[in-house]
Parts: structure tokens; sequence; C-alpha cells
């Protein structure tokens, strides 16, 4: 047995490190790798947590069949046979079979889970829980979705950060930020709170949630009066007269009332887009979760863009890029010659959608995802399952999705699988190694497929795991990349360039950027749930991905100076309350000026069956583009217990 492997995190996180494991007295650890550009030797929590997460002892490892609401062990040949009897039935009308995938690992090899299912013509899910709007709003202002190197922001003198909270969603982007500081830049964040500022900022603006675009269009209302060349950028743009029409609809002082920032503070940013300095815009995931969050992240690029702070070294705009964008997935997710029609489901209404499908859904298989507990209206998702006739759930755990499946297949995790992964901040791709046994009756994702294919009449032929690479490695970005030479380094650079958008360039025919027309008005104040429920990430978890022996209690953060909380006593047991429901929370109140004080915070994804599941009284509201889940536009209040 090998003392140390090359190997990487597959977890759904930009940072994608490259990692070491070492096998010494007895048991693994990991730490990053230090010859590594980006990980330069150093991981966080969460990569180790998942290490723990391979060994618990509340880990699955039967195929489990649910029989008169009681699970019975079965196995792994009687669990392919039914699911193999059940998929069969199906063939003539596949559209009444969902596939639900989501990437509680990534990777190329993994990805190939959806050819069986695009062969098949299954249904499928559209749309995101995550960053779809702010993706199409990228790729409508540019032509697509693209930044400079994330190491280029070091060499920035100001790092206008709009809500990103660095160390608890990226070490690594934490880590450049405070390299660009220690050579003497200044960080901004604008956010509505919940963010760990430590080390990563000089100053924090307080914004009211959701209103980044009325900031970002006083912002450049402000620059016009002062700079011409804005101005100029503006008329040489398509679509920009229509731009300056909407921007004479608002007063300055009515974009300020609605984003409730000082005029003091839009001087101060109007002071640095007008620079001549290197600015940096990082744009959070979270300001697109809102109702308007494509007109969030539109207005901002519109901003940076105007101001000419784009396409140069230490100037650019950061949103992400994706992770998926390395491969060509040809022949690795649908079969070569193009993907089929397939009826689709919204993956942020799924409760709605399914309860209101037509033909009705028979048989759903989820891998890759909780989804019942990270979607919104979950407890419409839970009904809608217990409607459908066969639910199959691949996991390791019983979460919150498994509860409501008809069989459960235990699939192996991280680092029992080798696979090949991307990155979406930085563009290495990393092989990831296993060096750990799966336990015996547990197959991967994929494994569980090749099991229940291998009894279907005519079956699917599946790309084996070296074909999936070899397809993959197609990809223009990787041509001429030695698959032998990835595996005995363990990452490589895919061919993209230093710094996008050069000299203000963009991919569009036009070359400009296409600039938004729309700014819709805020929202108006809704007295029985006058505040707004921000469920933000956690620092030690990745999505609901936690242990049921770890699993922290349900607390409610509010600023000390919020109204509505002035006559509830700190460290009290609150109710959580909207139109769906209500859930029980600790509050705990932070000092004035931490968090906007219409705003109340919850750190996601603790489980419904452990006392948590936030999302259970969350609506399934959909974003302006993108069709992504609006999970900030959720008005709530708090009741005493």
């Amino acid at each position: 047995m090998k003392k140390e492997v090359i190997t990487g995190c597959r977890a759904d996180c930009p940072d994608a490190c490259s990692l070491v494991a070492t096998f010494k007295n007895g048991s693994w650890k990991i730490k990053g790798n230090p010859v590594h550009p980006i990980t330069q030797g150093f991981c966080c929590k969460k990569a180790s947590y998942f290490l723990k997460r391979h060994l618990d002892n509340s880990r699955i490892t039967t195929p489990l069949l649910k029989r008169n609401n009681k699970w019975i062990s079965i196995s792994p040949s009687e669990a392919a046979e039914i699911c193999a009897e059940k998929i069969q039935a199906l063939r003539d009308t596949p559209e009444r079979i969902l596939h639900i995938q989501g990437h509680g690992v990534r990777g190329i090899f993994v990805d190939s889970v959806r050819y069986f299912f695009d062969a098949l013509g299954t249904a499928k899910t559209r749309g995101s829980l995550c960053d779809d709007a702010g993706i199409e709003a990228s790729i409508l202002d540019f032509g697509v979705l693209d930044h400079n190197d994330i190491t280029d922001i070091e060499y920035s003198n100001f790092i206008v950060n709009w809500g990103r909270d660095v160390n608890r969603s990226s070490i690594h982007l934490a880590f450049f930020l405070k390299k660009a500081r220690k050579k003497g830049a200044r960080v901004i964040t604008i956010s509505p709170g919940g963010c760990d500022l430590n080390g990563v900022c000089d100053k924090h603006i307080l914004i009211k949630p959701g209103t980044d675009r009325f900031l970002a269009a006083a912002t450049i209302k402000e620059i016009i009066k002062e700079n011409k060349n804005t101005l100029k950028r503006i008329y040489e743009c398509p679509k920009g007269r229509q731009m300056l029409a909407t921007l004479h609809k608002y007063s300055l002082e009515e974009l300020l009332e609605a984003s409730q920032v000082s005029y003091s503070d839009l001087s101060e940013l109007v002071s640095i887009y007008s620079s001549n300095l290197c600015i940096t815009t990082l744009i959070a995931w979270g300001l697109q979760r809102y109702l308007h969050g494509g007109e969030n992240v539109r207005w901002i690029n519109a901003l940076a863009y105007l101001s000419g702070h784009v396409g140069k070294k230490g100037e650019g705009i950061y949103f992400n890029i994706s992770s998926r964008r390395f491969f060509s997935y040809e022949g690795v997710t649908y079969p070569p010659g193009g993907k089929k029609e397939r009826r689709t489901l919204s993956l942020p209404r799924l409760g709605s959608e399914l309860l209101a499908a037509d033909p009705p859904i028979s048989m759903i298989w989820i891998n890759g995802t909780n989804i019942v507990n990270q979607a919104p209206s979950t407890r419409r998702i839970a009904q809608a399952f217990d409607s459908i006739p066969f639910v199959v759930v691949v996991d390791a755990f019983m979460t919150d999705t498994a509860q409501h499946a008809d069989l459960f297949l235990p699939c192996s995790l991280m680092w029992e699988e080798e696979d090949i992964v991307g990155s979406a901040m930085h563009n290495y791709i990393n092989f990831c190694a296993p060096f750990l046994q799966k336990p015996k009756g547990v197959l991967s994702d994929r494994e569980w497929i090749e099991k229940i294919n291998a009894l279907l009449l005519n079956q699917v032929e599946l790309p084996s795991r070296d074909e999936c690479y070899r397809r993959a490695f197609s990809s223009p970005y990787l041509n001429g990349a030695s698959l032998e030479k990835l595996k005995e380094t363990g990452f490589l650079r895919a061919k993209y360039s230093q710094i996008v958008f050069s000299e203000g360039k963009t991919a569009l025919p036009h070359g400009k950027i296409n600039l938004i027309t729309s700014l819709s008005p805020p929202a108006q104040e809704n007295s029985e749930y006058p505040l707004q429920l921000l469920t933000l990430i956690r620092r030690d978890y990745i999505h609901s991905q936690i242990l049921p022996s770890d699993h922290p209690a349900p607390v409610i953060y509010v600023s000390s100076d919020c109204y509505y909380v002035r006559n509830i006593e700190d460290g009290s047991t609150v109710n959580i309350v909207t139109h769906l429901g209500k859930l029980a929370a600790k509050l705990k109140k932070l000092p004035p000026g931490s968090i906007h004080p219409s705003a109340i915070i919850y750190r996601r994804d603790n489980w419904a069956s452990l006392g948590g599941g936030i999302n259970q009284i969350i609506d399934d509201l959909i974003t302006d583009i993108g069709e992504t889940a609006a999970y900030y536009s959720q008005n709530a209040r708090l009741e005493p217990v």
C-alpha cells in the first residue's frame, strides 16, 4: 500500500484543492498539495471533514428496501433486479422517469451517470439552486462566462467585494485577498452582514438585502457627472441610451434610499471606480439569489466595465467560471451525435412541478444530492416524493431525501473512487486518486447504473472510464494534454488566458458590453413578514453533508438594533415564521452595523429530521433570469416561543 497519494477534493467548492494524502500511525491524513499554484500547501476544515465521513458509524453500507413503511436490508443483486424491473416497465414511456443529479461529488466519470438517462430519454431537471442567474447575467453582458486568472487579484490597488464571505466560502480566494492587502491594496466589502471579514476587509458598507443594483446604478449615475470617458463608453455600447433613460427615471436620493447606503459611502465608491488605479470587482453568488438577482449582477458588471476596470492586469470582474468548461462532454454525459430532447421539470420548483406533472412521474432516481433538504419548499417536495410510486436514492447516509425513498442504494464516497475535476475559480484540473477502500456491498453511482443496465433488455452501451476521460480530453482547452502526466503530477493547467476581455473587448460580436436597461423597483414593505430571511453558508460543512452526530442546532442572528426583536431576549428560543410555516431557533443578537436591521441570518443545511431544515419554510420563488432559486427574497418574522 502506498503511504502517500496525490489526490484532490471533489466537493462542490470553487477551490478544487489538490491534496496529498499520507498514511501515518495507522490512519490517513490530508493536506494541501504544496506544489499546486492555487492550493499552495493548505486546505480548509471541510476537506478534513470529508475524511471523517468515510469512517463514520452512521454510514449505510447495505441496500435498503422500504416495506410497510419500514426499512429492510436486501442484497445488491436484489436491489439491482428491482430497479431494472421498474425501468424496463417504463421503457416505452421514459418521460415518466425523472433523473435528479447533484454535485455531492464532482468528476468526469460520475457525470457519466447522466449518459444512461439521456440514452433512455428520461425526464431531467432544469434551472439551478445556486448560480445560474449570475451565469446568465454574465453571458448576456459579455458573451461568455469568464474572468481573469485568480492570481491576478494580487496586482489590484482596490478590491470591491460585493458580498463574498471568502473566509467561509473560499480560503484560497481569501489568501489572494490577504496577499493583495500585504502589497497595499484596500478591500471594501458591500453586504447585508453575516460575512467573516477578519483579515480580508478594510471597510464594510452595510446594504439592505437584495438592493445591490440600486447602489451600482447610483455609482454609475455619479461617475457620469465627473468622468466624460464613462459617458463616452455608454454611448459606444448597444442600448447605451436606453440605460441612460433608465438612470434618469431615478433620482440619486431614490437609489440611495432603496439601498439604504449613505451618501458618504457612495462617494467613496465613486472615487474608487473613477480612479485610474487597478480595481477588481468580486461578485458573490448570494446577491443573485433574489427575485431580481440577475439585475444585481448586471448593474455591477456595467459599473466595472463602464468605469474602465475590465480587461487589464489587476482589473477584472469575478463571478465564477464553469468547473465543466475544461472538458468535452459529448459521449460522456450524452451519446455521440447530440443530446436527446427530454422532458424537464424546474429544479427550484421541484415539489410544485411534481405535484402538477401531467403525465405524472412514476419513478425518480436521485444521486449526488439531498434535494429534500436543499431546494426551496422542501415540505412540498417531500409530499410530492411520497406520492411517486417508486423513488430511488443513491447516498451513504439516511438524509432528509433518503427518508422519502422506496429504495436506498449505498454509494462510495470521495476518496474511494478516482476521477478528474475542474474548478469554478481557477484554471487547473486535478486528478483525484483513491486511497481508501469502499466497504463491501457499496458501489459507486456509476457502478449501480452498470449493474442495473446489465439486467435490461436492449442495454445502453455505456462509455468506459477510459473512454470518458479520452472524450473529455478532446476539449480544445486540453488538446494535447497527457492523461498519464496528469495522473503523475496530480494537476495541469488548462489553456485559458491570464487576462480576459482585454482592453474592454468582450466576446460579443460588437466587442462591447451588452448594457442592462431595466431597474426593477424595490420590493414593497411587508407588514406581516417585515424581515428578510438570508440562509447563508457554514464554515465547516459543504451543503447538507453534515454527519448526524455533528448536527448544529438552529440559530438565528439579528442586529441588536432590529426594531422587531427589541422585546425579545437575546439567547431565547424564537420561531422563524413565514407564510409556509415556522421553525424554532435560538436568537443571537449581534452589535449594530454587523447585520442590516431588516435581515435575519440562518446558517443553512442542517437536516429537518434533526431539528433544522430552513428550506421547509422558504417558498419556491425564481430569479428574473437563469431560473435560479430566489432563496433570499423570503420574507419572515420572529416570534417568541
